[in-house]
């Protein structure tokens, strides 16, 4: 007969406390047979590449069917979550609503989400939610991991993260932390650990070159025998939960460390590496020797079929990987994956997920973050169309089903989907270098960033009953303040209303002439010039029309029809590549184009907003691939309702051409402090290539100002607001400066996504 589960536990903790160092301790010499461990609690465990859960005395097979929780709100930062326990019983009803039965976390949230957490289970012990446990921890100072001080930081944030599952533990006041008093027992519900986060390549090199690092480890859990000093520091950290969590509680959970295809054990022969890019191009190693890291895709690699467990670990190990169908581009670019179709079809996402399957022979493999983002941004284009952004939410409610659906054909154990609400503060390399002061980012919806919106709950600005949306209710575009009025058209009045909140900024041109009919776009072609940085500089001179103007323009809107509309930028404050670059070697891992200011022109000369999404490069075989982009600026004529990122809207019944435009498209850098790009030292940057070199920063502007020409294909001015002088020109006093107010608080409203109801029909199946 079992022990107790209390005895058990009364001897388990016996035996840590004899040891001093929170492991079990060795049993003396003695002629004695050693007494068995009693066996540990299990509520799951694997066998093979399966899940098993324990339901009463049987064992059935279990799918990790999971969403990712981040809990950020507006305004805050990642270590600020909700304190209440209301908020996650409402996200937990929701998610376990949409027949999820996996929760995983990152790090340990406060209180109250355990406490909701344990609430929610016992009113749902039929479908409970099971809860996946990480251990986060930021890299070791000098990407050295035996550091003493990294080490004992990271082993209590291991004995905290379980003490806490079990109700146990009262953590202090720190910065960056959850604290309080943890006294809700969650373990029951408790299945599995992830430990660590995305592992970067030039950390794990920095640190397996570390004389006399070891390379085989031995533990009470678990064992690898021949591994980088990585792979084993990484084994180490696993043994270590394991074995606090048996020595103390008595049981034991599967567990894995973070991985992903960066780093995955894979050789991908599409992949070089960054002196190679620069071998085949002919150039020498040009990186400054301040410069950040390279960050490399290949050659470097963590691999989780290397570890064995010992015959006293019952739950088992599995392999966990973020996996994303856009990224690296050996994904892209392998003519296998290119090849690869799941039984719904081309993909090269399926064909990664095959390789990675085989790769991991004999234990369960979890997808433990995918997804596609419903960003406006598109931050990397991907063969089948599932981009690094770029598509509405009902796009992405597609994509995620078909992910989900692959990566189970392929053979994984599980797989959750990220995340579960969109989160402001996050940072993309699309966008992050003109997000100034990057601090604010929080405070602001920036939605041409990619990782501001994987949520399955949709968190945007404003208020929901109030905010303006394409193809919505005329009465919110109508209810914006008026900045210009006056005769646009003939004798046509027309008003220009401007409004904005944490993510755009609305314009509305009504005029009483259109109302009840089609907009004549036949005879009529529409120009709202913009001024955002400073009336002296920017373009003076508009295109067609050719008016003059003594504020300097920096934006151009052009609408010629509902399908052809665009945001174009003067060519000195373009932030990206020009389109011509993309190709040329010189310009090799080149995103963002320097100095970023305008310079007073009177050339009637606007760019289009075109950007790089994917790099050019050449493969191993020394076979060039083009880099490839996009047009930011296009603007999509449509109804919010039936594309989420649609731009712009003519409603017949109101007379009302409806635009939003995102504040980062404007090259404004913090619009809850009224800031936009600018170069920190512009006459520096301008006149020395040698000498020092510029930052971006935020700088101050007063407001914007609008000016709005209607004209008509010969092409003849049929008329502007303000009114032109007598000469046919814009002088500056005839322009009112639309200012905004700042915040520190930004308002948000909050929506299930497509999404959500997609996955809420593919998991109602067993």
């Amino acid at each position: 007969m079992a022990l107790p589960r209390a005895l058990r536990h009364a001897l388990a903790l016996a035996l840590l406390l004899a040891s001093g160092a929170g492991l079990p301790a060795q049993s003396p010499a003695s002629s004695a047979p050693a007494a068995a461990p009693p066996a540990p609690d299990l509520t799951l465990r694997t066998n093979g590449e399966r899940f098993e859960l324990r339901r009463g005395d049987t064992w059935v097979p279990f799918y990790m069917k999971g969403v990712n929780l981040g809990a950020a709100l507006p305004g805050r930062y990642a270590s600020e979550a909700p304190l209440d326990s209301a908020t996650y019983a409402d996200w937990l009803t929701r998610i376990g609503a949409m027949h999820a039965n996996t929760l995983r976390v990152y790090t340990i949230l406060p209180p109250a989400f355990y406490r909701a957490l344990r609430a929610h289970n016992l009113a749902h012990p039929a479908a409970p939610l099971y809860l996946v446990h990480g251990v986060w921890t930021e890299l070791p100072p000098g990407d050295d991991f035996d550091d003493p001080g990294f080490n004992a930081g990271f082993a209590q944030a291991i004995r905290d993260v379980v003490d806490v599952l079990h109700g146990a533990a009262t953590l202090p006041p720190q910065a960056g932390h959850a604290s309080g008093r943890f006294d809700a027992d969650v373990s029951p519900w408790t299945i599995a650990y992830i430990l660590g986060r995305e592992w970067e390549p030039y950390s794990i090199v920095g640190f397996n070159e570390k004389p006399g690092a070891a390379r085989a480890f031995a533990g009470t859990h678990f064992t690898i025998a021949e591994g980088s000093p990585t792979e084993v520091w990484m084994v180490r950290q696993c043994d270590l939960l394991v074995s606090y969590e048996d020595a103390r509680y008595g049981a034991q959970r599967p567990i894995a460390y973070t991985n992903w295809p960066t780093t995955d054990p894979i050789v991908h022969p599409t992949e070089t590496s960054y002196d190679q890019q620069m071998r085949y191009r002919g150039l020498t190693y040009d990186r400054d020797p301040g410069a950040p890291p390279v960050h490399e895709e290949e050659g470097v690699s963590l691999d989780p079929s290397r570890v064995r467990r010992t015959a006293r670990n019952r739950a088992g190990w599995f392999a966990s990987y973020h996996v994303y169908p856009y990224y690296p581009d050996f994904m892209l670019y392998d003519p296998g994956y290119a090849r690869a179709a799941s039984s719904l079809g081309r993909s090269n996402f399926f064909g990664y997920l095959q390789d990675l399957r085989r790769a991991h022979r004999g234990i369960p493999l979890v997808v433990a973050e995918f997804g596609v983002p419903s960003s406006r941004g598109n931050a990397h284009l991907q063969p089948q169309g599932w981009h690094h952004g770029g598509l509405s939410e009902q796009a992405v409610a597609a994509a995620d089903v078909r992910l989900a659906r692959e990566i189970r054909e392929a053979g994984a154990a599980g797989a959750i989907v990220f995340a579960w609400m969109d989160e402001w503060f996050k940072r993309n390399w699309f966008t992050m270098g003109t997000e100034l002061p990057a601090e604010r980012g929080r405070l602001w919806h920036n939605v041409m960033s990619s990782e501001e919106h994987y949520g399955v709950l949709a968190v945007r600005a404003g208020d929901s009953a109030t905010v303006p949306l394409p193809g919505g209710p005329a009465a919110r575009w109508q209810a914006l303040p008026a900045v210009a009025a006056g005769r646009l058209v003939g004798t046509d009045s027309a008003t220009l209303r401007v409004g904005q909140d944490a993510a755009y900024v609305y314009l509305a041109l009504e005029s009483p002439a259109w109302r009840g009919r089609p907009f004549p776009w036949s005879r009529v072609r529409l120009q709202i010039a913009i001024d955002t940085h400073d009336a002296f500089r920017g373009q003076t001179v508009l295109p067609f029309s050719g008016i003059r103007s003594a504020i300097g323009w920096e934006y151009l809107v052009s609408i010629d029809g509902p399908r052809d509309a665009r945001l174009e930028v003067t060519p000195d404050y373009l932030p990206y590549m020009p389109e011509r670059l993309t190709g040329s070697g010189a310009h090799f891992g080149e995103h963002f184009r320097r100095p970023l200011y305008p310079q007073r022109r009177a050339d009637g000369v606007f760019d289009p907003l075109w950007a790089l999404t994917n790099r050019p490069r050449f493969t191993s075989a020394g076979v060039q691939v083009r880099g490839q982009g996009l047009t930011v600026g296009r603007l999509v004529n449509g109804r919010a309702r039936e594309d989420s990122n649609a731009d712009w809207w003519y409603d017949a019944p109101s007379g009302t051409i409806q635009v939003r435009l995102p504040w980062a498209l404007l090259n404004v850098s913090d619009p809850s402090s009224r800031l936009v790009v600018s170069e920190s030292e512009p006459e520096v940057a301008l006149g020395r290539r040698d000498g020092p070199r510029s930052v971006l920063v935020g700088v101050p502007t007063e407001g914007f100002h609008f000016g709005i020409v209607a004209w008509t294909p010969g092409p003849d001015v049929l008329g502007a607001l303000p009114a032109l002088d007598a000469y046919g020109n814009w002088p500056r006093e005839r322009f009112p400066l639309w200012e905004w107010p700042t915040w520190e608080t930004p308002a948000y409203h909050t929506y299930l996504k497509p999404v959500y109801y997609a996955l809420q029909r593919l998991w109602a199946a067993p």
